[in-house]
């Protein structure tokens, strides 16, 4: 899909309203914003720098 398509596409569930096609995406964009922020606090610093512990190797019994 190209982003023309996209663009059309909120045009169309706007109806042609460009000020509520703008409200759209500010607001989905915002929303991505926070949820990038969220799931960047999740994740631990250790991963991020690639520092992560291997798992307990399960010794055969």
């Amino acid at each position: 899909m190209s982003i023309d398509d996209d663009i059309r596409q909120v045009l169309e569930i706007c109806k042609g309203d460009l000020k509520a096609a703008l409200r759209m995406v500010l607001v989905a964009n915002a929303y991505y914003e926070e949820e990038i922020a969220r799931l960047k606090q999740e994740a631990s610093t250790g991963y991020g720098r690639g520092k992560v512990r291997k798992p307990a190797q399960k010794q055969a019994g």
